[in-house]
Protein backbone atom coordinates (compact mmCIF):
# COMPACT_ATOMS: atom_id res chain seq x y z
CA UNK A 1 0.00 0.00 0.00
CA UNK A 2 3.10 2.39 0.60
CA UNK A 3 4.31 2.07 -2.82
CA UNK A 4 0.49 2.48 -4.39
CA UNK A 5 0.85 5.67 -2.01
CA UNK A 6 4.01 7.12 -3.06
CA UNK A 7 3.47 6.37 -6.90
CA UNK A 8 6.29 3.63 -7.16
CA UNK A 9 3.87 1.28 -8.19
CA UNK A 10 0.86 2.10 -10.10
CA UNK A 11 -1.58 0.40 -8.48
CA UNK A 12 -2.56 -3.45 -7.73
CA UNK A 13 -5.60 -5.82 -7.59
CA UNK A 14 -7.91 -7.03 -4.26
CA UNK A 15 -9.70 -9.73 -3.80
CA UNK A 16 -13.29 -9.07 -1.99
CA UNK A 17 -13.34 -11.41 1.06
CA UNK A 18 -16.80 -10.29 1.84
CA UNK A 19 -17.49 -11.29 -1.58
CA UNK A 20 -16.21 -14.28 -1.65
CA UNK A 21 -17.94 -15.85 1.43
CA UNK A 22 -21.30 -14.55 -0.20
CA UNK A 23 -20.51 -16.35 -3.30
CA UNK A 24 -19.64 -19.44 -1.14
CA UNK A 25 -22.71 -19.53 1.29
CA UNK A 26 -25.02 -18.93 -2.13
CA UNK A 27 -23.51 -21.64 -3.74
CA UNK A 28 -23.75 -24.00 -0.61
CA UNK A 29 -27.64 -23.42 -0.60
CA UNK A 30 -28.41 -23.58 -4.23
CA UNK A 31 -26.33 -27.01 -4.14
CA UNK A 32 -28.62 -27.88 -0.63
CA UNK A 33 -31.63 -27.55 -3.06
CA UNK A 34 -30.15 -29.95 -5.72
CA UNK A 35 -29.71 -26.84 -8.06
CA UNK A 36 -26.65 -26.62 -11.00
CA UNK A 37 -23.91 -24.66 -10.09
CA UNK A 38 -21.25 -23.21 -13.11
CA UNK A 39 -17.82 -24.74 -12.67
CA UNK A 40 -16.77 -21.56 -12.37
CA UNK A 41 -18.18 -18.83 -10.14
CA UNK A 42 -16.68 -15.35 -10.24
CA UNK A 43 -16.09 -13.96 -6.93
CA UNK A 44 -14.89 -10.17 -8.42
CA UNK A 45 -11.99 -7.98 -7.37
CA UNK A 46 -11.06 -4.69 -7.09
CA UNK A 47 -8.61 -2.58 -8.84
CA UNK A 48 -6.46 0.55 -6.67
CA UNK A 49 -4.09 2.68 -7.21
CA UNK A 50 -3.29 6.17 -5.71
CA UNK A 51 -6.60 7.85 -6.49
CA UNK A 52 -8.63 5.50 -4.94
CA UNK A 53 -7.28 3.56 -2.32
CA UNK A 54 -8.77 5.87 0.42
CA UNK A 55 -11.89 5.38 -0.78
CA UNK A 56 -14.07 3.21 1.73
CA UNK A 57 -15.27 0.36 -0.37
CA UNK A 58 -11.76 -0.42 -1.09
CA UNK A 59 -10.50 0.24 2.77
CA UNK A 60 -12.76 -2.76 3.23
CA UNK A 61 -11.39 -5.15 1.66
CA UNK A 62 -7.50 -4.19 1.83
CA UNK A 63 -5.28 -6.58 4.32
CA UNK A 64 -3.50 -4.63 6.44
Amino acid sequence: MDAVRSGAEAGAITQNPIGIGYKCVEAAYKAYKGESLPKTIDTGFMWYDASNIDNADIQAVLYK
